[in-house]
């Protein structure tokens, strides 16, 4: 899936990410960030649609986190 689908599947899903890159012009890598989500509500969240739509998670990159249930992050994403 190219960027701008994979942002309608996730808002289809009531998941707004904070930004969708594309690392690839065939969609196989990407990269999603979430800005002070909730590691379980967002993050995880996340993983699970992106598995659902046949993506792997590869890289994750914190950001910014301040020892609560929320942090900052850019998670990179291969189609499997």
């Amino acid at each position: 899936m190219k960027p701008d689908e994979i942002e309608r599947y996730l808002k289809r899903n009531d998941m707004h990410p904070d930004s969708i890159t594309g690392i690839d012009s065939e969609g196989r890598l990407v990269e999603i960030e979430i800005n002070n989500g909730d590691w379980k509500h967002e993050h995880g969240r996340l993983r699970h649609l992106m598995a659902q739509a046949g993506y792997v998670r590869q890289d994750i990159e914190v950001t910014q986190e301040d020892g609560s249930d929320c942090f900052s992050a850019v998670h990179t994403y291969a189609k499997i």
